[in-house]
This record gives structure tokens, sequence and C-alpha cells, in this order.
């Protein structure tokens, strides 16, 4: 099943929020990308991507942006700060909230899952990468399974066209069943 993307719009010292978006494939473009090697900070891989205007960090660490900078530097993602928030920007699957008491009961059987799920604490793959574009994956797993009993393919999709940056969230259901769930984003900005 295809989610709407969002899109962050860069002008100045802004940054616009427009959802949804028309989802933007992985293409070629000819755009110059400077590809910076993956790097460990703080225990996570890095990847970098810059073109356009933009450069982007992504950790593969629930492929969370840890960076979205302007051609002038401006640093446009909050960076945490221990004394409100450590995060940046999250990204929220198989459900956004908590339930009640932490469980749920599919088909007879309980399932425990924290608060937002999964996603933010897996470590997802690079699947993809191109001049504008980085693509990781999430499948289904041994731990994924314990929470949430169902077979998936779980992307997020990072894209720079100009100084604009879409994000895509695509969701591929491999079960032979339904397979609710709810995706989203919790960005964070400077201002």
């Amino acid at each position: 099943q295809n989610l709407p993307s969002h899109a962050f719009y860069y002008t100045g010292k802004k940054v616009f929020l427009q959802e949804p978006v028309r989802p933007l494939q992985c293409g070629k473009v000819s755009i110059i990308m400077e590809v910076k090697k993956q790097r460990k900070v703080r225990g996570k891989m890095i990847e970098t991507l810059k073109a356009g205007q933009l450069e982007i960090q992504v950790s593969t660490l629930g492929a969370e942006l840890q960076s979205v900078k302007g051609a002038d530097g401006f640093e446009y993602l909050w960076q945490g700060d221990p004394a409100y928030w450590t995060g940046r920007s999250p990204i929220l699957f198989p459900i956004i909230g908590g339930l009640p008491e932490e469980t749920y009961t599919w088909n007879g059987k309980a399932y425990h899952m924290g608060s937002h799920g999964f996603a933010r604490k897996s470590e997802f793959v690079l699947s993809k990468r191109t001049a504008d574009c980085l693509e990781f994956k999430l499948s289904d797993n041994e731990n994924t399974r314990s929470q949430y009993p169902f077979a998936f393919d779980f992307f997020v999709i990072y894209t720079i066209k100009e100084n604009t940056l879409s994000e895509e969230f695509r969701v591929v259901n491999k079960s032979d069943c339904v397979m609710p769930f709810s995706v989203g984003g919790h960005r964070a900005f400077n201002c």
C-alpha cells in the first residue's frame, strides 16, 4: 500500500512542511551529488547525501533524519536536547501513539508493543542510493514478529530536488491477510 509523501520546502532560513504531496520516485536526475561514505556517530551508522541546495544525514537506526542543512550551512533540524527532547525526527510504525498497557490482541493472541511502534528503534538497511535519493528498508524479523505478527517491507525514502526534501513512506504487506498499521513522522525543527 502506498502512502502519501510529506515534503519539506526550504526558503531562506525557514522550512515549510506540506502534506500530502504526490509520491516521488527515486529516479535518475542530473543533479551534482557529493557522496560521503557511511560513518559511525555515537554508535549509529550515518548516511550523507548532498544534492541541489541541501545536505541531509540519515541514521540507519530508525531511518531517522539527523541533519538537514541548507547551502548556507544553516541546520534546520532540531539537534536534540536532553533538557527537552532528545529526538530529532523519529519515524512511527506500525502504530502512532500508545496502546492500553502496551498490549493488543490479534486473532486471539496478545502482543506487546511500546509507544509509537518499533521502527524508530530498528536497524534499517540502505536499499538504494541515487544522485538525489536515499531509500531505507526494514523487513519483518523475529523481533518485529514478536510484537506485530505480519510479514512486511517498510521503506523510507528521502529525495532532494533543488531546495526541497521529500520523505516518502511505502509499506508492502507480504502477509496473506489484512495488515493494519499506522505510519507517521515526529519531526522537530530549529526556529
